[in-house]
């Protein structure tokens, strides 16, 4: 548990070290932004005996300007998948993790911009979920890699969508297809 909680330090660390460092263009294009998430899971195992999970969620992004488009950002989610199976009961998942990307980003008009960003995920997953009247928990790492689409609007507000190709690694891997759709206020 220490290394995991070190190597999360580590990238932290480096994360803030890129954002004082990247070009700012005297502030300009520069977009931090908070917002809500919401994300959809669609397991690709056929003997789930859960439906497809919908989950919700808190973000910070960090994206550089056109010249050095960056992309850093940490959140937390919260999943739940509904049971199709008359044993289990339905199962609650959180997320927290770390994204990094890097990409192409255009300036439209003024402070409005538009970006596609490849992006990898790094997170730990920890799920509770009850079977025949016996609760259950465990938490594992993810990966996660996948395009993130995002608009920068003049009213300061993010709308992004991105598509995931989502690995958790369990004792026997379990992949997902995944989507997210953020809204936030830019500052």
């Amino acid at each position: 548990m220490n290394k995991k909680l070190y190597l999360l330090c580590i990238i932290s660390l480096v994360i803030l070290k890129t954002i004082e460092a990247a070009p700012s263009d005297d502030g300009k294009n520069l977009h931090h932004a908070i917002g809500l998430e919401l994300g959809f899971l669609k397991e690709l195992n056929n003997d789930s005996p859960y439906g497809i999970p919908a989950g919700i969620g808190l973000f910070y992004q960090f994206t550089g300007p056109p010249r050095f488009p960056v992309l850093l950002g940490v959140d937390v989610n919260s999943y739940g998948f509904p049971p199709l199976d008359d044993g289990y009961e339905t199962s609650l998942m959180l997320v927290p993790s770390l994204s990094i990307g890097y990409g192409y980003q255009v300036s439209l008009h003024r402070e409005a911009s538009i970006g596609i960003f490849p992006v990898l995920k790094y997170g730990q997953y920890i799920r509770r979920f009850t079977y025949e009247g016996k609760d259950y928990q465990g938490s594992r790492p993810v990966l996660s890699g996948g395009v993130e689409f995002i608009l920068f609007s003049e009213m300061k507000i993010l709308f992004s969508f991105g598509f995931f190709y989502t690995l958790y690694l369990d004792d026997q891997p379990i992949n997902f297809l995944a989507y997210r759709n953020r809204t936030g206020y830019v500052f």
